[in-house]
């Protein structure tokens, strides 16, 4: 949903089975449920789509970050590090400072210049150790889920974290 999730709405994907395991426990555990299910799928990318990839989380990672939660994501799929909590205060912050920008207009730099600054004195404070090491792969697009990714297997697991059920693409 546009405004929760980093790049807005998506099919959200861990490269981490174990990860995907965790949040598979924690919305077990936070909705009152049984089980939960982990799939895994082959990602092959596709020159056709719209595919933007962050290396780091820097100043262009965070501004995307910012629009896409604010309006639908310009890409078909969005490879970059996961944010960690700390970004709903960050973007809190932002939103703070963007409102305040017409206080600095001198007719010395633009809106956008302003913005560029902001962006980069916020993403100089993220501090690389807060952020996961691991990427999340983001589809954006229908388009993009047909393309880039195939069913290898699903598992199903019971609260004591044990697996019940094995589903695999090739019976």
């Amino acid at each position: 949903s546009v405004g929760i999730n980093d790049f807005g709405e998506g099919f959200y994907c861990s490269e981490n089975l174990d990860a995907a395991k965790k949040r598979g426990w924690a919305k077990m555990a936070k909705e009152s449920v049984d089980s939960y299910a982990v799939s895994e799928f082959y990602y092959k990318e596709d020159a056709s789509l719209k595919i933007k990839k962050f290396d780091n989380p820097d100043k262009e990672w965070l501004r995307e970050i910012y629009y896409c939660r604010k309006y639908p994501c310009q890409y078909d799929v969005v490879i970059g590090p996961i944010a960690d909590a700390r970004i709903a205060i960050i973007m809190e912050d932002l939103e703070d400072e963007f409102r305040l920008i017409g206080n600095r207009l001198d007719g010395t730099k633009t809106v956008g210049e302003i913005k560029d600054e902001i962006f980069d004195r916020y993403a100089k404070r993220i501090a690389v150790g807060d952020i996961s090491k691991m990427n999340q792969y983001v589809f954006v697009s229908k388009n993009a889920i047909q393309k880039c990714l195939s069913f290898k297997e699903g598992r199903i697991y019971e609260r004591e974290n044990k697996e019940i059920d094995r589903i695999c693409a090739d019976g």
